[in-house]
């Protein structure tokens, strides 16, 4: 079985005879350790919610909570970080009292265009000694003036639409690292704590300009985090923000698709009759919608219904899959290649960068403003493109004409005059099938799972597109589809509403099951006989039993814990006790830990108090659920004080990561 104990064992310095201190050790894989137990009935700690006793709890160093964080901020700033673009936005209290959606956001330009944005691109450079360079449309313009000028490019660090490497890592720790677009690595968390303190700093500096007297400590941060993400991707969020600087006790985690889902909630969506006058509100109490936000990465699909004027709860957990609209800029530059010759295009992303990112921009533009009876989408071909071209195709092709006309798939649909490429509506919108086909297939499972749907919000940078729009709009008919002016931010703007009221989400779904590996008593018939192993104490077991504490798909109210169990240590001496928890994303109630689906996702650890010659010392815990992240709830036999902190999901160094409390 996993090895939930550790014994340290060290020197201890002394006149006399030195003797070894049992502090940890290795623990053999045939000795048990722990086992777990519920709470009996009778007992009284068997209680659901461990905040009953709220006096008793200690957080972890710092750590706020979105039930009990201090209301009294200034200011409240978000800052989105996002696959393709990033972004920031911020209220003030008295602002926010006397209407929530006066929310602040800023403008960016693009030095080589006249393109304006709410958002900068979702890029960064560093230098090569690997320090920080620049940020968004800045580190696209100073990245192509290195090629320009000739600068030894390759020895640089240029990484774009990174956010994604979260996501796809299956084994996230604190030194996972991602590669730059010349393949050179840097670790992960420097990555993405770098472009958050890029975004910090450029919010703080411009509030400042804006209030006399405002402190760091004055504010509020919430860092906007893909609800479809797993606890190590959201805890490593976390992590690479308290880097960039942002106190652990003035953070929150703000899941996109539920704060786009709290900005709609204030804006007005339906019409209500009375005899005097005709009014326009948001949506009324018992009201069913579900959250599309359909971002550069991800598609994140939340559904939620509105419990009173302050709440809403989650009904069904959080999903979706990487739809996002970064799929549609792979299929148009899938096209390029196929277009102009793999081995012309690749020579044209590495020698005329600059180029490169303005055609890319300007089909991103297209993507979002072409609409679905526009006839032709219009993009500048740099000139750098075509004399490529021509100098890899001498002998082929007289000009990309020729080579148009060869392909017949493209004869019809392709044109090019001059500088400009000239696509057809039927192969423009050809790039999207594929991807807005999986999103329309998976909404229309859910709406056939979940009945009494009333409404679907379409958000995130992706919902700008007509073609998405209409897709979703023709598809589902008979629900009425709400998309809100400026879908873009409505992330960005529904997180500083969270920062001001975080408790507006009363409860969540969990996605999936949560348990720790035990052994219970061998029954034959019932256990798997490879699994049976004998004791020191002579009690035939079952090891790798999933020990459950938490379903899949179980609603769980705010700051709502688990409920208690113990865990027995049988053997003396041990000081220190390291529990893994596991999940499982398939089943609801796995039967080991060794099932499909299930996975060790990371520890807590906490100190043993009392007796260290008892051979049955018991350890309470519970995991605290109903927030954005998972918290640990632990005590010790005959103690009612509580500590509360993290999982240790990332492997990081315990005496800068965990904090005991104890």
């Amino acid at each position: 079985m996993a090895k939930y104990i550790r014994k340290v064992f060290k020197k201890k310095k002394s006149k006399k005879k030195t003797e070894d201190i049992p502090v940890a050790s290795e623990v053999s894989d045939d000795y048990e350790e722990l086992h777990l137990y519920e709470v009996e009935e009778e007992s009284r700690y068997d209680h659901v919610e461990f905040n009953q006793n709220a006096a008793a709890v200690k957080p972890e160093e710092d750590q706020p909570t979105e039930s009990s964080i201090d209301l009294n901020y200034l200011l409240v700033a978000a800052i989105d970080l996002g696959t393709a673009a990033s972004g920031y936005a911020f209220s003030f209290r008295n602002d926010f009292k006397a209407n929530p959606l006066k929310i602040s956001t800023h403008i960016w330009t693009a030095a080589t265009t006249v393109l304006r944005s709410a958002k900068t691109p979702t890029c960064i450079l560093f230098n090569p000694e690997g320090h920080f360079e620049a940020f968004g449309y800045e580190a696209q313009n100073k990245f192509s003036s290195l090629i320009t000028d000739e600068e030894n490019v390759e020895e640089w660090y240029y990484f774009e639409n990174f956010k994604m490497s979260l996501y796809e890592c299956k084994d996230l720790t604190f030194h996972t690292e991602i590669k730059a677009t010349n393949g050179k690595p840097l670790p992960a968390i420097t990555v993405f704590s770098e472009s958050i303190k890029y975004l910090k700093n450029h919010l703080t500096n411009r509030c400042l300009n804006m209030t006399c007297g405002l402190k760091d400590e004055d504010i509020l941060w919430t860092l906007t985090v893909p609800a479809i993400w797993n606890d190590k991707a959201k805890l490593f969020m976390r992590r690479a923000a308290e880097m960039a600087c942002i106190p652990r006790s003035q953070l929150l985690l703000a899941l996109e698709p539920e704060a786009g889902a709290i900005f709609c909630k204030h804006i007005p969506v339906e019409v209500r009759r009375f005899d005097e006058k005709d009014e326009v509100e948001g949506f009324q109490n018992g009201s069913r919608y579900m959250v599309i936000d359909a971002g550069g990465g991800t598609v994140d699909i939340t559904i939620h219904e509105v419990v009173d004027e302050q709440n809403i709860r989650e009904i069904y957990a959080a999903n979706g899959g990487p739809w996002g609209g970064n799929n549609i800029n792979k299929a148009f530059i899938d096209f390029l290649n196929e277009l102009f010759g793999v081995e012309t295009f690749e020579e044209f992303q590495r020698k005329c960068v600059d180029d490169c990112i303005d055609i890319i921009r300007e089909f991103e533009t297209k993507k979002q403003t072409m609409k679905i009876d526009d006839s032709n989408a219009v993009i500048r071909v740099p000139i750098g493109l075509t004399e490529l071209f021509k100098m890899h195709n001498k002998d082929t092709y007289t000009d990309v004409s020729s080579r148009i006309k060869s392909l017949e798939k493209y004869e019809s649909q392709v044109e090019i005059k001059k500088d400009k490429l000239i696509l057809k509506r039927d192969l423009f919108f050809e790039f999207f099938i594929p991807t807005v086909d999986k999103i329309v297939r998976h909404v229309d499972g859910l709406l056939k799972e979940n009945e009494n749907i009333d409404s679907i919000l379409l958000i995130g940078g992706f919902a700008d597109s007509d073609y998405l729009q209409n897709r979703i709009k023709t598809h589902f008919k008979s629900t009425r589809i709400i998309i809100p002016d400026d879908a873009s931010l409505s992330v960005l703007k529904g997180a500083v509403i969270f920062g001001h009221d975080s408790r507006i989400v009363s409860s969540r779904v969990l996605k999936c099951s949560y348990g720790i590996e035990c052994s219970n008593d061998f029954i034959e018939g019932v256990h798997d006989k490879s699994k049976l192993y004998t004791n020191p104490l002579g009690i035939v077991k079952c090891r790798h039993v999933f020990g459950m504490i938490a379903k899949m798909g179980q609603s769980v109210e705010r700051s709502c814990a688990s409920k208690e169990r113990y865990l027995l240590v049988d053997e003396p001496h041990i000081e220190r006790a390291e529990i893994a928890i596991y999940v499982s994303t398939i089943y609801e109630n796995p039967k080991y830990i060794t099932d499909e689906g299930c996975r060790k996702i990371g520890y807590f650890v906490t100190r043993l108090k009392g007796d260290k010659d008892s051979v049955r010392r018991k350890l309470y815990f519970s995991l605290k659920f109903g927030e954005t992240e998972v918290k640990v709830l632990c005590r010790q036999d005959g103690s009612t004080e509580i500590s509360e902190k993290l999982l240790d999901l990332l492997g990081e160094d315990e005496h800068t990561a965990i904090s005991t409390n104890t």
